[in-house]
């Protein structure tokens, strides 16, 4: 039993840092004149 108490910590302790690994996104903050508070602003490439 304790064999498989030390995996599931071991999986538990992998699966909660693995979550965490590193921020894979942006943050952009701003102002939108004409917008309410908490409305939706999709980004889109600019196309010429």
């Amino acid at each position: 039993m304790n064999k498989f108490s030390s995996i599931i910590v071991v999986s538990t302790i992998f699966a909660l840092t693995s979550c965490n690994a590193g921020n894979n996104g942006y943050t952009i903050s701003g102002t939108i004149e004409g917008a309410a508070d908490g409305e939706v602003a999709y980004l889109q490439n600019r196309v010429n």
